[in-house]
């Protein structure tokens, strides 16, 4: 603005019509010497703007070199935010970002920081659980923290996440025992698994346990058993502080502390417990029983499902019940419907999927190829091969442009554009820059685990 005023005064004492800078009349009989100088004066403007231009433009680069980069992308703390235009919605920071701010530099809403908090040196890293995550150096196995800190050096040939706060471990041969976060073998190595092997994590403070020619058992974190080895021809997994058991062909259900809550033949088959319901069939229809054993649904419908957030979606997909026995959804014209959570259930019309709520309204329109059930209040849709992300109120918030996408959390999201991984928040601004490294997977306790090199690591975004 400076520059222009400048100009335009110049500008104004040169072409005064009639009159020279001291304001006196102009002879008539020098008019034509007049229009000489006019010329002569124009081309000295000119020449005095660009001088000017000049001098402005090296003001304004020598003004920029100490500037600092506007973003970095080292892997490991660094501050990170940038504006790459290749992604869709990335080419700039998110909306109201500082607009109140005028004058100054934008910046985005949230500053964050990517962390790498294990280094990419292992051949593998499970996701984490209990703020622990299993890594692999060759064939043996060991355990990190969510701090980096290598607990258990790979030693063991089998290893299971941590359930409860202990991990299921093995030095091979299917002897198996195991390991609280210390790393301490609390359950010696000393049972076998048996030639199909469910699960044997913890839960609710007990584990199921094999041991040859002893048959099952179940013990606490101590190692102290709860049901003797023998009582039981077969003890599933527990699941909601209840475990199906079997004994001469009939099942029965018991509790953490080795009570039978659901007494042997009462029922000809009961299922496993799910959001603290278990189906079971009398007279051809099915009903519910609860923890305590009770009768909480009647034996009323032709199918069974299993329970989750509060909701069942029967076997075909055409009905959704409560946790009282009440019909909820039906499929109606939309079928199947599948992926009932947090009050949404996807469905499919016309071959294109959406969601609708309990009372059938169509709450995400059914235009997409398919979905993926909401989680923390976000679901992945995919339309024409490339995947986005919509609300609960069926707002596409990103676009459906990427070829994968993995992991929502707090806010941000792993996802793959035109071959490269990225992490980005839910308006498309860059945190992890694409291409950083070659893969990122979903996260995990706030832990996304990452490939460079052929190597795993880990990283976590930290908000400032």
């Amino acid at each position: 603005m400076a520059l222009y005023c400048c100009v335009c005064e110049v500008h104004s004492i040169f072409v005064s019509t009639g009159q020279t800078g001291g304001g006196l009349p102009l002879p008539a009989r020098t008019a034509g010497n007049h229009i000489k100088e006019v010329i002569k004066m124009k081309k000295g403007l000119i020449v005095l703007i660009l001088a000017v231009l000049v001098l402005f433009a090296m003001s304004a680069c020598s003004g920029g070199q100490d500037a600092p980069p506007v973003n970095t992308t080292t892997p490991s703390n660094t501050t990170a935010g940038s504006t790459s235009p290749s992604p869709p919605n990335a080419t700039t920071p998110p909306p109201d970002a500082s607009e109140s701010q005028q004058g100054e530099e934008s910046t985005p809403i949230t500053a964050f920081s990517v962390i790498e908090i294990v280094p990419p040196i292992y051949d593998s890293i499970e996701p984490f659980s209990d703020g622990m995550a299993a890594v692999r150096l060759g064939s043996q196995f060991g355990f990190i923290n969510n701090s980096g800190n290598e607990v258990v050096p790979p030693k063991y040939n089998v290893v299971r996440n941590f359930a409860d706060g202990m991990a299921f471990v093995s030095m091979g041969g299917g002897i198996y025992g195991y390991i609280d976060i210390t790393g301490k073998e609390i359950v010696p190595l000393e049972y076998n698994a048996p030639a199909v092997l469910d699960e044997r994590d913890f839960a609710s403070g007990v584990a199921v346990v094999h041991s040859s020619g002893k048959g099952y058992c179940v013990i606490d974190k101590m190692g102290n058993e709860i049901v003797p080895f023998g009582r039981y021809d077969r003890i599933n997994q527990f699941s909601d502080g209840m475990a199906k058991v079997e004994l001469n062909g009939e099942q029965g259900h018991i509790n953490t502390a080795g009570l039978e809550v659901v007494l042997f033949g009462k029922y000809d088959f009961v299922s496993d417990f799910s959001d603290g319901l278990a189906s079971f069939p009398l007279n051809g229809k099915w009903g519910y029983i609860n923890t305590s054993g009770e009768e909480v649904i009647p034996p009323k419908f032709d199918s069974r499902g299993d329970f989750s957030d509060g909701m069942a979606i029967l076997v075909g997909g055409e009905v959704v019940i409560d946790r009282m026995g009440n019909v909820v959804l039906t499929g109606g014209e939309y079928f199947p419907v599948e992926d009932c959570a947090e009050g949404l259930a996807a469905v499919r019309a016309n071959g294109k999927w959406g969601f609708i709520d309990i009372t059938g309204k169509v709450i995400v329109p059914l235009i997409y190829d398919s979905v993926r059930a909401f989680s923390d209040g976000i679901a992945a849709v995919r339309a024409n091969g490339n995947w986005g992300l919509v609300d609960k109120s069926g707002n596409e918030i990103l676009q459906c442009a990427y070829d994968e996408i993995i992991g929502f959390y707090n806010g941000i999201v792993a996802v793959r554009f035109d071959g490269k991984w990225g992490i980005i928040d839910t308006v498309g601004f860059e945190i992890v820059p694409f291409g950083t490294y070659e893969q990122i997977s979903s996260f995990s306790e706030g832990m996304a685990v990452v490939r460079l090199n052929n190597k795993w690591g880990v990283i976590t975004i930290l908000y400032n």
